[in-house]
């Protein structure tokens, strides 16, 4: 595949991780000399693992968190082309060594969490005028 922009990229593997049910992360970003991004990568939320020294600490205050990190291999990797100015689709790994997520639990994962601009314009009109926060919320969730 090509693209225009990186950007463009982005917005296409994110489109597609919600169809299929997975969130996506930021992995490596390369650039030029000139901050013009040459490669970039974007990841499963779930690739990789936490490393062990967090794991290990005998200083630790609280109780770590859950371990999210199970060593996916899933990627989407883009390159420039500096001929036709675009980015193509350097790696792309479509496979996942755990369970993805049904449409119903696909909003409340960190990629797809976002609110919309009316959700927020109405949220802002409702506390310039004195609705306290709480309030706010529970009209949102209704």
């Amino acid at each position: 595949m090509i693209f225009d922009s990186d950007k463009d990229g982005e917005r296409f593997y994110n489109a597609y991780a919600k169809v299929k049910g997975f969130s996506v992360r930021k992995d490596n970003i390369h650039k030029d000399n000139e901050g013009i991004v040459t490669s970039r990568k974007w990841v499963c939320s779930k690739e990789g693992y936490r490393e062990p020294k967090y794991m290990k600490r005998e200083d630790r205050k609280k109780e770590s968190m859950a371990l999210t990190r199970v060593g996916c291999p899933a990627i989407f990797h883009l390159k420039l082309d500096r001929k036709s100015n675009k980015y193509v689709v350097a790696n792309f790994v479509s496979f996942h060594n755990h369970n993805l997520i049904g449409p119903m639990g696909v909003p409340f994962l960190r990629s797809h969490r976002k609110v919309r601009s009316p959700d927020k314009a109405s949220a802002n009109t409702m506390h310039k005028v004195g609705i306290i926060t709480s309030h706010i919320m529970n009209f949102a969730a209704q």
